[in-house]
């Protein structure tokens, strides 16, 4: 009842590496061809993508020498789901990335894909990132000599308490 969660993790993980080594482009990068761009967002995604499947596999596959059958079964169908999505990420995934690319450097309908927005402006909150903002401020907050000392202490604290019961 749990694998389909478990690679649905994964594969979403693998999403998110990937998108987000595209918008880390830099503006050199940015410059070049959609082909161009999707290789160097791989070259930069596919070692964390492969390095990740490639543990992930390989320790499923170890767990499935164990000698309860049911942890065998389950350890056998994760390596071959984790493997099925390695493949996906890096063929399905990705062409349909480039495609949805390619419809927005058209100025193309999301919905409606056919149909080409004329003079279309993107809108100004979707260019705001709230994530870059959020962890910016928390990096700063971070920072401050005082805040480490407390965050020291408190993980201290939860220790202590682990260790005790």
């Amino acid at each position: 009842a749990i694998m389909p969660f478990l690679m649905l993790g994964i594969g979403v993980d693998d999403m998110f590496v990937i998108v987000q080594a595209w918008e880390t482009l830099d503006e050199n990068e940015r410059n070049h061809k959609l082909v161009d761009k999707f290789g160097m967002t791989m070259r930069h995604a596919g070692v964390a993508i492969t390095i990740t499947s490639v543990t992930d596999l390989l320790a499923f596959a170890i767990g499935a020498s164990t000698a309860i059958p049911s942890l065998t079964s389950f350890c056998i169908y994760a390596t071959f789901g984790i493997l099925f999505i390695y493949f996906y990420q890096t063929t399905f995934f990705l062409a349909w990335f480039s495609l949805d690319e390619r419809r927005l450097e058209d100025s193309r309908d999301a919905c409606i894909c056919c149909w080409k927005r004329e003079n279309w402006e993107p809108n100004q909150c979707s260019q705001n990132s709230m994530m870059t903002k959020l962890f910016s401020k928390f990096g700063d907050l971070l920072s401050i000599f005082a805040v480490k000392i407390i965050v020291i202490i408190m993980t201290l604290v939860i220790l202590g308490f682990g260790l005790w019961g």
